[in-house]
């Protein structure tokens, strides 16, 4: 099918395809390598890279009073 549909894409630049959406989406690296059949998480980190709208979050996680307090 991928030979007729896929207009000269190959299986392996899908396998990555998914990856990059599934990164995207914040889903974690060891499910990104358990979908993907990556073994390294080496190899997986290319493809989770947050987006601003994730940086922000996080930064907004880290400065509530009940984070901080959590750390401590």
């Amino acid at each position: 099918m991928l030979g007729q549909y896929g207009d000269g894409l190959r299986l392996h630049q899908l396998r990555h395809s998914a990856a990059t959406h599934l990164g995207d989406a914040n889903t974690s690296a060891n499910v990104i390598m358990a979908k993907t059949g990556h073994r390294s998480l080496r190899s997986v980190q290319r493809y989770v890279k947050p987006g601003l709208a994730a940086v922000h979050q996080a930064t907004e996680a880290l400065s509530s009073p009940y984070a901080t307090s959590q750390w401590w």
